[in-house]
Formats: C-alpha cells, sequence, structure tokens
C-alpha cells in the first residue's frame, strides 16, 4: 500500500512539474550560472549582471583563440568563484555535489555549450529514474521542453552558433598527447589531394606515409608556418600572429606541393567575431 501511495505521489508530481515547464515556467532550485530568479517571479530568469560579465568573457575569449583550459587558468588567476561557490556565497544554499573552487576546462566547456544563455529556457534534459530510485539520468533531446525567448539572453544566438563550430574545430585539432596540431584539418597533398599528418615537427602526405602510393614529400611545421603567416598577411595586414582562430576566420585548406610550395584557398567571406 504504502509502495503504491508513494508511485501514485511520483506521477502526480512529475505532471504538476511537466506542466509548468510546458507553461514556460522555469522549476529549478537554482537559477543558471549568469542569471538569477527574478525578484517579481520566481519562475522567471533575470540577469545576474556580475556572473552574466564572465559569461560573455568565456564566450569572447575562446572567439580570440583561447582554448577552455588557458580561460580556466585565467579565472583561476583572477580570483573569480566557480558557479558553485558562488552560488555558495549569494545564496547561502547546499549544493547536491562536490563543490569544485578552481575552474576548469569542463566547467567552461559546459557553459559554452548551455543554449540558456541565447535567451531559450530548456528543461527536461535529466529526469529521476524512478520514484524508487532517485539518481537523475539524461533525456532524449527530442524529449526535452525549451521555451523560445523566455528570458534576455547574454549572447547572440549567432555567437552561440560561432562558438559551437569554434569548438568543433579546435576538438578536432587536438592530438593523442592532449595538444593543439594547429594546422590539422587544414592540409592536402597538391599531387594527390590526400590529407597531411603530423609526426614530430613535420607533416607527410598520409597517402605516402600510409600506403606509399605518392611522393615522399614533407614539410617543416614551423617553415609552414612562416609561410602561411607570409602569405596571410598580404591579404591582411592586420593580422599580427597566426593562431586558431585566424585559421578558422579566414581559411578553407592549405595545398601543399612536393617542391614545397603551398597555397591557401580562402574563405569567400572571413567570418567577422564581434568582441
Amino acid at each position: 500500500m504504502n509502495d503504491a501511495y508513494a508511485k501514485d505521489i511520483s506521477k502526480k508530481v512529475k505532471s504538476v512539474l511537466k506542466t509548468k515547464k510546458v507553461n514556460g515556467d522555469f522549476v529549478g532550485a537554482f537559477a543558471p550560472y549568469g542569471y538569477k530568479k527574478s525578484p517579481d517571479d520566481n519562475h522567471k530568469l533575470v540577469k545576474d549582471m556580475e556572473a552574466s560579465y564572465y559569461v560573455l568573457f568565456m564566450f569572447n575569449s575562446i572567439l580570440k583563440g583561447k582554448t577552455s583550459g588557458e580561460i580556466a587558468n585565467e579565472l583561476n588567476k583572477r580570483n573569480i568563484l566557480t558557479p558553485a561557490m558562488y552560488k555558495k556565497e549569494k545564496t547561502l544554499g547546499k549544493s547536491s555535489y562536490d563543490i569544485n573552487e578552481k575552474w576548469d576546462a569542463k566547467m567552461i566547456n559546459r557553459i559554452l555549450k548551455n543554449r540558456t544563455y541565447t535567451g531559450d529556457l530548456i528543461q527536461g534534459k535529466k529526469k529521476v529514474k524512478s520514484y524508487r530510485n532517485h539518481k537523475f539520468i539524461d533525456t532524449n533531446e527530442e524529449d526535452w521542453i525549451i521555451t523560445k525567448n523566455h528570458h534576455e539572453p547574454i549572447i547572440s544566438q549567432e555567437k552561440f552558433n560561432k562558438v559551437q563550430k569554434f569548438i568543433e574545430n579546435n576538438n578536432a585539432r587536438i592530438n593523442k598527447d592532449g595538444k593543439v596540431d594547429l594546422f590539422y584539418g587544414y592540409l592536402k597533398c597538391g599531387d594527390c589531394g590526400n590529407k597531411f599528418k603530423k609526426s614530430g615537427e613535420y607533416y607527410y602526405c598520409e597517402s605516402y606515409a600510409r600506403y606509399k602510393k605518392c611522393t615522399k614529400h614533407s614539410i617543416n611545421k614551423n617553415r609552414l608556418i612562416s609561410k602561411v603567416e607570409e602569405n596571410i598577411k598580404k591579404q591582411n595586414k592586420n593580422i599580427k600572429k597566426l593562431d586558431g582562430k585566424v585559421l578558422f576566420q579566414l581559411i578553407d585548406n592549405i595545398i601543399i606541393f612536393d617542391n614545397g610550395n603551398i597555397k591557401i584557398n580562402y574563405k569567400e567571406k572571413g567570418s567577422e567575431i564581434n568582441e
């Protein structure tokens, strides 16, 4: 009898919460980092001016070519409170998970991938496994409850989309040792059209390296950087240093020929990044 009662109560609570979510009411215990609950309506979100500044800082920093780890280090250097520490200080609430006192790359990535900052309210991403087991599990994306334009955005949808592409591009350039390969995904062989792979300080045609089907031509990383920088500066004199942001913004691919010459195919229109 007790079990049936608990099950019935659980269904009723879930039903009420789902109705609130569908109606666009925020039902979370705490507002996401960068926001706070409206003093006029506990189910609405308003900007937290202090925290939202650092959310914007993260999005702008990633588009300037910083990695998530570098952004985390900068925030730690400035002694900026992590979301959990900030919540504890501002609300005196207890966290249901271990409080991280230092920023790390995972925290930064969670914020950068959160659509909440575009003004959309997304709820139902997790659910309780059952009325007996209160462990939270992820739900399928098609089951999320999304309320468009629910609150004031911290960043535009356009900037959010640019950041997602930039993160995807950066992740693709990470080597097995965890280091970022600046030219990963950009290099192509001028003879066979296959991609180049890096070994030590040199890039080789993958067709030759793996199958011996092309000529054994290669290019030193520092020489390649020098050539690409020189070429880009002729196109855009404002470029001072070659980095991931510049490549992502301007270049489609770089063709490397057997004689060591290169050809850069630029994007028709470089992505403008608003600071």
